[in-house]
C-alpha cells in the first residue's frame, strides 16, 4: 500500500513536470509569434499604415498579453490616426505592466497634448523624466506644454535642459525659437532658428528664409 502511494505521487509529479513543460513550451512559442506580429506591426507602421499596424499589435498582444513595447506602439498608431483616448489607454496598459516605462509615459503626455490637455502632458513628462532624467524629448515635449499655457519661461528652461541634455537636438532649438519669438526677444529667437536650421531643421530654416537671415 506504501508503495502504491509514493508510485501515484511520482507519475502525479510526473504528470505536472510534463504539464509545466508543456506550458513553458507553449508559451515561448506564443512569445516568438508574438514578436512576428511585433515586427509586422512596426514595418506597418514605419509605412503609415496605421491600422494595419494596430491590428498585428493587438495580435501580438493576444499571444502575450504582457506585451508592453506592444502595447505602447499601438498607442502611437492610434495617437497617429488622431484617436488619442485609445492612444492613452494603451499607453496605460504599457505602464501597468511596466510601471518604468519612461517611453509610454512620454508618449502619453504627447496624447494629452493632442487632446488640449497640457497639465496632464506636462504631469506625464515629468513621471518620464523622473525615471530617466536624461530624456531630452520629455523635457522638449513638457516645454511645448508650457508653451501653450502661456508659460514661456518654463517652456525655454525645458527646452534649455533638453538642448543640455543632447545637444543636437534640433527641434528643441527650433521651440526655444519660437518661445522666444513670443516674448519678443527677436535677438534670442534668431540665435535658437539659426542653431536648429544648421541642425538642418527646415522650419527654422524656411522661418529665416522668409525674415531673411542666413544660418
Amino acid at each position: 500500500m506504501k508503495q502504491k502511494l509514493i508510485y501515484t505521487i511520482l507519475c502525479a509529479l510526473l504528470l505536472c513536470s510534463a504539464n509545466v513543460y508543456a506550458q513553458q513550451t507553449n508559451y515561448k512559442t506564443d512569445y516568438v509569434r508574438a514578436k512576428e506580429y511585433f515586427r509586422r506591426g512596426y514595418n506597418a507602421y514605419e509605412n503609415l499604415l496605421y491600422g494595419i499596424a494596430i491590428e498585428n499589435y493587438q495580435k501580438a498582444i493576444s499571444m502575450y498579453p504582457n506585451y508592453a513595447e506592444a502595447y505602447n506602439n499601438m498607442g502611437n498608431a492610434y495617437d497617429e490616426q488622431g484617436n488619442y483616448s485609445q492612444a492613452i489607454a494603451a499607453y496605460q496598459k504599457a505602464i501597468s505592466i511596466d510601471p518604468d516605462n519612461a517611453m509610454a509615459y512620454n508618449n502619453m503626455g504627447n496624447a494629452y497634448y493632442n487632446q488640449g490637455k497640457y497639465s496632464q502632458a506636462i504631469a506625464a513628462c515629468e513621471k518620464a523624466i523622473s525615471i530617466k532624467p536624461d530624456y531630452a524629448m520629455a523635457y522638449n515635449n513638457m516645454g511645448a506644454a508650457y508653451e501653450r499655457q502661456g508659460k514661456r519661461s518654463q517652456a525655454i528652461a525645458a527646452y534649455e535642459k533638453a538642448i543640455s541634455i543632447d545637444p543636437d537636438h534640433a527641434m528643441a532649438y527650433h521651440n526655444m525659437g519660437v518661445a522666444y519669438e513670443r516674448q519678443g526677444k527677436r535677438s534670442q529667437a534668431i540665435a535658437a532658428y539659426q542653431k536648429a536650421a544648421r541642425l538642418g531643421y527646415s522650419d527654422s530654416q524656411e522661418w529665416l528664409r522668409d525674415n531673411g537671415y542666413s544660418w
